[in-house]
């Protein structure tokens, strides 16, 4: 998460009420990391590779036009969110953002994002780069093919250029 303090990570307990008593850890970023590290993609030894699975989807972007993994097909609520985390959303621009059902508790409407947006894609391989992550690992299950063949394949087009681009491959 990104600190208005500086150049650290704050860690947060979920068990807690109030964002003032949530803050658990300050952990200090090296923000030389990107520089200082740069991926040989001719071996895949000393790597640190990461899943990457594209498959959030909402009404907002132009693939499904629908929510796809936040929910089933309906705007997320607390009865039908599919997912365990809320995703950190203050990095993301405003045309990455969708509004769900859910609501911060200054009554703003929270959003999610897509993993269609070329965008939002290139945001998270940026966020790997500069956290030292060598690689990502794309993976695609036989059951989507047929029916998100289209949306798995812009997704993956769109990791495919911004990998080029961020690691210079």
């Amino acid at each position: 998460m990104k600190n208005p303090m500086g150049d650290e990570t704050v860690m947060f307990d979920p068990t807690s009420r109030s964002p003032t008593q949530q803050a658990a850890a300050v952990v200090p970023i090296d923000t030389n990391v990107a520089q200082a590290h740069a991926a040989d993609p001719s071996t895949m030894h000393n790597k640190v590779l990461t899943g990457y699975q594209g498959w959030f989807t909402t009404p907002c972007d132009d693939g499904l036009k629908r929510w796809h993994h936040w929910s089933d097909r309906v705007v997320p609520s607390n009865q039908t969110a599919t997912f365990d985390l809320w995703p950190e959303m203050d990095e993301y621009d405003d045309d990455e953002k969708c509004e769900s059902d859910f609501s911060y508790q200054d009554g703003r409407k929270a959003s999610l994002f897509s993993s269609y947006h070329p965008k939002t894609v290139d945001r998270h391989i940026r966020w790997m780069r500069d956290f030292g992550i060598d690689g990502s690992i794309v993976q695609r299950f036989i059951t989507d093919t047929k029916v998100f063949r289209h949306m798995r394949d812009v997704v993956l087009k769109n990791l495919a250029v911004s990998l080029l681009m961020r690691f210079d491959l």
